[in-house]
């Protein structure tokens, strides 16, 4: 990651730096299926299990106005985004 925080695809390609994962759902966890739990409790779980590692990165949502944010996410040059309907 630069120094702003963006991803460099270059660098993972290349093995410069430590890779990262952003996680941004948890299905299932502790033997209990958490598909059918709201998005706020699957978020607050998947918080609390990635607060204890330090490659694992969380990836917080953002409800509605979708469309903005790609276009935000076009401006800056970023590698992707996620969109799924809870």
């Amino acid at each position: 990651m630069d120094e702003s925080g963006r991803s460099v695809l270059s660098d993972l390609l290349f093995r410069r730096g430590d890779p990262r994962f952003y996680a941004f759902d948890v299905l299932y966890c502790d033997r209990k299926d958490l598909r059918l739990d709201g998005l706020l409790d699957e978020k607050r779980k998947l918080r609390s299990i990635i607060s204890k590692r330090e490659r694992l990165l969380f990836c917080d949502h953002i409800e509605k106005r979708g469309e903005d944010l790609f276009e935000h996410a076009c401006r800056l040059d970023l590698e992707g985004i996620v969109a799924a309907q809870k």
